[in-house]
């Protein structure tokens, strides 16, 4: 955060002298870090502004993939995929992209996962000849911001 933002906070709000529910104290001397251990700053900024600031502690969602199987029938490869958030926050309108030798082949759009959830999905696609790298990518397009960005692919070899 910029000091231009924290000056205007700063200003703003000591001159208040209130308790924000528990959150964060303004006195002469500044604001003091909140028992949560949150950005009291953003979270003063949050209560006062209307705006959406994200601290450093805001809880955030992270997508993994903590397990993968590819499977081969006479037609096709169906890579099953089990998608889980491991974060504090819920991961809403998650994606999960599945790449055969770099090349998308199938995904799953609209994911919706709470903290500490799990779901496997399917993707099946047609049975081409030669070696394939399969790998499945939570939140292809780092739209979601996480709280761990590299922890979310998966490679396999297929059969």
């Amino acid at each position: 955060m910029s000091k231009q933002v924290k000056d205007l906070i700063t200003k703003e709000l000591s001159s208040r002298w209130k308790d924000l529910d528990g959150v964060a104290v303004i006195n002469p001397r500044g604001i003091n870090a909140t028992k949560n251990n949150h950005d009291a700053y953003a979270t003063i900024a949050r209560q006062s502004t209307g705006r959406t600031l994200l601290a450093a502690f805001d809880p955030k969602p992270n997508l993994t993939i903590p397990a993968m199987t590819v499977t081969k029938s006479p037609t096709a490869y169906t890579d099953k995929v089990t998608l889980a958030n491991t974060g504090d926050a819920a991961a809403t309108n998650a994606n999960l992209g599945v790449y055969d030798n770099g090349t998308l082949v199938g995904s799953v759009t609209g994911v919706n996962l709470a903290p500490g959830a799990q779901r496997v999905y399917a993707v099946t696609w047609k049975l081409t000849p030669g070696k394939h790298t399969v790998t499945a990518v939570a939140d292809p397009g780092d739209l979601i911001a996480e709280s761990n960005e590299g922890d979310h692919k998966r490679t396999a070899t297929a059969p």
